[in-house]
C-alpha cells in the first residue's frame, strides 16, 4: 500500500489513505477491508465512535476500538493545534474580523501556509508532492 502524502490533511484522506493509516500508523491492517467496505474517507473519521466501530464495523476487541478511536483523536488534536497556531499568527480572532468575507480571505490564506508547513516538515527537500514552493 502507498504511504500517506504527508501534504494532504487527513480531512481529504481517500479511503485508501484510511486503509493506509490503518495499516502503517494505527498498526490494525486487519480492519482495511471493513473499512474500505464502508467507504470511509477522512472526512469521516472524526464522526466515528466506538459503537459504531462495535456494531458497523463488527470490532469485537474493545482494545482495538480503543486504539482506533485514539488515533482519530489524534488526528484531530494535531490539525487543531497546528490551525490554531496559524490562526494566532495571522490574528484569526472574533474581534480582527470584520467581515465574513474577510474571514473567508483569512482562513484561506491560513490553510495555505499550514499545507506549505506541513510538507516543509513532511519531506527533507522542503517540498511536497504536490508542487508547493518552498
Amino acid at each position: 500500500m502507498e504511504a500517506l502524502d504527508p501534504c494532504k490533511t487527513y480531512e481529504r484522506w481517500t479511503i485508501e489513505d484510511v486503509c493506509s493509516w490503518l495499516e502503517n500508523t494505527v498498526s490494525l491492517p486487519q480492519y482495511k477491508t471493513i473499512f474500505a467496505e464502508l467507504a470511509i474517507d477522512g472526512s469521516l473519521l472524526p464522526h466515528i465512535l466506538d459503537d459504531d466501530l462495535q456494531n458497523d464495523f463488527s470490532i469485537k476487541i474493545r482494545l482495538h476500538r480503543i486504539k482506533i478511536i485514539e488515533a482519530i483523536k489524534k488526528l484531530n488534536s494535531e490539525s487543531r493545534k497546528i490551525e490554531e497556531e496559524f490562526a494566532s499568527k495571522l490574528n484569526i480572532g472574533d474581534q480582527d474580523i470584520h467581515s465574513e468575507e474577510e474571514k473567508e480571505s483569512k482562513y484561506f490564506i491560513l490553510m495555505l501556509c499550514y499545507r506549505r508547513v506541513r510538507c516543509r516538515l513532511a519531506t527533507s527537500e522542503g517540498s511536497c508532492r504536490q508542487g508547493y514552493p518552498r
